[in-house]
């Protein structure tokens, strides 16, 4: 088996964990709609624990836009996927759909 660089490695943890806390954002969303149950005081500290270690890695900007798209755009089935984003001086309309396309994205705007 091929060792990772540091970069795949990066890549393939982030896809993991974003598709870790999109499954649990679905169940929390789908307890709370279908079976009553709000377990958002369960988790708290968990996503804290998270949150800490996100904000060691990214920065303001990347954090805001990994936020918008775990708790907002991810989460709502209307969502075309793309988003307008201030890259240096430009804005630009950028597709971020997967999580591959918004690691690609937070790359841009370090």
């Amino acid at each position: 088996m091929a060792e990772l660089d540091n970069s795949n490695l990066n890549l393939n943890l982030f896809l993991e964990v974003i598709s870790s806390l999109q499954a649990i954002e679905q169940r929390r969303i789908y307890l709370a709609e279908n079976v009553g149950i709000d377990i958002t005081g369960l988790e708290d500290v968990y996503f804290q624990v998270i949150e800490n270690l996100l904000n060691l890695t990214f920065n303001k900007n990347q954090l805001t836009l990994l936020h918008k798209y775990l708790y907002e755009l991810s989460t709502d089935n209307e969502w075309d996927g793309y988003v307008q984003l201030k890259v240096g001086k430009t804005r630009k309309k950028v597709l971020i759909k997967t999580p591959r396309q918004l690691w690609d994205t937070l790359q841009l705007i370090k």
